[in-house]
């Protein structure tokens, strides 16, 4: 792999695209115009996990993970919400179901909101 030895790139064109040495597309940063928000990706010393974080202008910056099509965002280990007030939401006060569903072997359970008799449901099975 070429070295880069620079703190800067600048684009020259609207994307950057990264390729292997196939020529397949293994990352794509895409331009936004007047942008002042971006990801920050830090690494880590021994013993510590590298971060990625939303950075910028902005005092408040979400951070969105999006999918194409029907595809999932997969988390393929444990997972910790931490916090000095931890909170999970599920829903964008949408009108529409939420829960969240217990995958199991032989059976599936659910703990979620009907949102059409306003209820919370806990259940055998994957959907209402």
């Amino acid at each position: 792999m070429a070295g880069l030895n620079t703190t800067t790139i600048t684009a020259k064109a609207d994307d950057i695209t990264i390729k292997d040495g196939n020529s397949n597309e293994v990352l794509v940063l895409k331009e936004t115009a007047s942008a002042e928000n971006h990801v920050q990706i830090q690494n880590a010393a021994d013993g510590d996990g590298p971060t990625v974080s939303a950075d910028g202008d902005d005092t408040n910056i979400d951070l969105n993970i999006g999918t194409k099509g029907s595809g999932v965002v997969n988390v393929t280990s444990d997972m910790k919400i931490t916090g000095t007030t931890p909170k999970l939401t599920i829903g964008d006060a949408g009108a529409e179901d939420t829960m969240i569903v217990f995958d199991g072997n032989a059976q599936d359970y659910r703990i979620g909101l009907d949102d059409g008799t306003d209820k919370l449901e806990i259940g055998h099975g994957a959907a209402h």
